[in-house]
Formats: C-alpha cells, sequence, structure tokens
C-alpha cells in the first residue's frame, strides 16, 4: 500500500482514498474520502509537496489572496463545499449519498443543498 500523510490526513493511491482522521473532523468521526480520477492524476503529478507545511489557516488566506485577485467578492473557502453538493444533487445524486460524502451525521443538514436548487424540485 503506497500512502501518503499530509495535514494529518493519509491518501491511499492505490485505492484513491483519503482517511481524515478524528481530530480533524467536526463530528470526530473518520472520514473516508474518495477522489474522483481526475483529483488522483493531479496529486500524482504534483505529489505530496503541494501540502507541505500546509496548515489550514494557510490554506484559507491564499484561497482568499486568489479570490481577491480574480475581482470576486463573496467567496469563501467553504462556497466551494456548496457548490460541490449542489452540483452533485443538480447531476441526480442521490441526497444520502451526498451527506456521506460531505460528512455530514444528520440528513437535514443535507437538505439544505435541495432547497437551494428550486428547479431540480420543481422538475422532480
Amino acid at each position: 500500500m503506497k500512502c501518503i500523510i499530509f495535514l494529518s490526513l493519509v491518501l491511499d493511491q492505490e485505492t484513491g482514498v483519503i482517511t481524515i482522521c478524528v481530530a480533524h473532523t467536526k463530528t470526530k468521526q473518520m472520514r473516508l474520502v474518495p477522489l474522483n480520477e481526475t483529483a488522483r492524476r493531479v496529486l500524482s503529478e504534483v505529489g505530496p509537496d503541494l501540502f507541505a507545511r500546509l496548515n489550514k489557516h494557510d490554506v484559507t488566506d491564499k484561497f482568499a489572496h486568489y479570490l481577491r485577485e480574480a475581482g470576486l467578492l463573496g467567496f469563501k473557502l467553504h462556497s466551494l463545499r456548496h457548490t460541490f453538493a449542489s452540483r452533485l444533487l443538480a447531476r441526480g445524486v442521490d441526497v444520502y449519498t451526498i451527506s456521506h460524502l460531505l460528512g455530514h451525521t444528520d440528513i437535514k443538514s443535507t437538505m439544505v443543498y435541495a432547497k437551494m436548487n428550486p428547479k431540480l424540485l420543481q422538475s422532480a
């Protein structure tokens, strides 16, 4: 098994799954996050140095910096999470699967995203 450890996360390159340690989740439960082929390819090309010596504040600060440079206002790193969930829902992924990918322990937390897309609800 070829694994890379960064930011208290473990990336298993063979399975393409990231394990998030208990101490770094809101729910204090270990999470397994599968990566799609694009994410796996990018990580294999860039390598673990991409994450070397980073902490969560560095990532947040860099994201905010690039948003300012691009002239994008009103976005936060958490906006990516909302976009991820909303796009999965729009593609027809069931709410239970989205809930699992987001690490929600209560499906009600995930239902917020269903309310965000009235067009999808109308078509259903």
